[in-house]
């Protein structure tokens, strides 16, 4: 369930990425944006001293920008 979740999440995020000329801030939004959600649904609070690759490995999820980078080479 929380694959989907998170795979839902991302294919939003990053909608028509392949377009956009995203900018080293725009990328950082979404980076910190595509963090909040695992985080909710593993209940883990930013007060919390888990890091962002420890949660990306538990959910096997990859950095956003390399999604984005693979759409536009696909693209």
């Amino acid at each position: 369930m929380l694959i989907r979740i998170l795979s839902s999440v991302k294919a939003i995020l990053i909608y028509g990425a392949e377009t956009w000329p995203l900018t080293r801030t725009e990328t950082e939004h979404l980076e910190a944006a595509h963090h909040r959600w695992p985080r909710r649904t593993l209940n883990i609070s930013w007060n919390d001293t888990v890091r962002n690759e420890s949660i990306r490995e538990q959910t096997k999820e990859a950095e956003l920008e390399l999604s984005v980078q693979e759409r536009r080479l696909r693209w």
